[in-house]
């Protein structure tokens, strides 16, 4: 099913990485609904970390 909260945008790889890289937080989106902070750009490149969808938080109103 993937990662389901109104309060994170789902993102591309190539969109996480531009944010990532202009000091903005970037978010690992797990299948089980949960998420992880990307803390270092090596996460987007090493393969070891697996493939996952990226997303960022916002703020629900």
């Amino acid at each position: 099913m993937g990662y389901i909260w109104n309060g994170m945008i789902k993102i591309t790889k190539k969109e996480a990485i531009r944010r990532f890289t202009n000091d903005k937080e970037v978010y690992r989106l797990y299948d089980d609904e949960t998420e992880s902070l990307v803390e270092d750009v090596e996460e987007f490149e090493n393969e070891a970390f697996g493939d996952f969808d990226f997303g960022y938080e916002v703020t629900i109103q």
